[in-house]
């Protein structure tokens, strides 16, 4: 984490503030079941960090004078597994929208399917 601040600290941001990232990693409202490589996000710490702005002024703002671009990739674990392996999504809906299965259902068994390497069971 100290790495990517001091690089990120080498570049002028414009428009908005970044102090330094904090890791947050995925641990399912459990934290005996934490696990490096289950997920994770980093924030930006501080009420007046980037990522708190509003969208029409994140995008306002520029790196070294260079505009600044969102990317959310969706589903992403899915959507990189499914390149490797050969059968890339349509990425034009969501894919975690099946007939008959509520969103977050769908989901949570993929991620777990995708983190512990098997398909869940139950």
């Amino acid at each position: 984490m100290e790495e990517l601040d001091e690089s990120i600290g080498r570049h002028r941001l414009e428009g908005g503030c970044h102090h330094f990232y904090r890791r947050d990693f995925y641990c399912r409202q459990d934290p005996r079941s934490f696990a490096w490589d289950a997920g994770g996000r980093f924030y930006s710490v501080g009420r007046d960090s980037y990522q708190n702005l509003k969208l029409p002024d994140r995008l306002a703002t520029t790196i070294e004078g260079e505009p600044v671009a969102e990317i959310d990739i969706v589903a992403s674990g899915l959507t990189i597994y499914s390149q490797l392996m050969g059968h890339p999504i349509d990425l034009d809906s969501d894919p975690y929208l099946l007939p008959g299965l509520p969103r977050h259902v769908t989901k949570a068994w993929m991620v777990r399917a995708l983190e512990k390497g098997r398909l869940a069971q139950q």
